[in-house]
């Protein structure tokens, strides 16, 4: 989890980038907010699926790469290239 404020208006943000395969860091990261489900690949590798659950869009699915942000009380993913153009990292 790194620390970001939101370019448009200094809002402070969390974020953590959703790989399809960090359940358990994205799970400690979003808390209660997400669903997971697994799928499996003929070559045994697996991917998990999150749906984050209870935001103001409702359930919203997440793609893998999405960065996961979490900013003014709300939880929801994010493109990278939307993230890059509107996100920016504190140190």
């Amino acid at each position: 989890m790194e620390r970001y404020t939101r370019k448009v208006d200094g809002q402070p943000a969390t974020a953590m980038q959703w790989t399809g395969t960090n359940v358990d860091e994205m799970a400690k990261f979003v808390k209660d907010r997400a669903s997971f489900a697994r799928s499996y690949f003929a070559e045994g590798k697996g991917e998990a699926q999150m749906t984050l659950t209870g935001g103001a869009s409702g359930d919203v699915k997440c793609h893998p790469d999405d960065m996961i942000v979490r900013c003014g009380g709300q939880l929801y993913p994010v493109r990278p290239e939307m993230f890059e153009q509107n996100y920016e990292k504190v140190d």
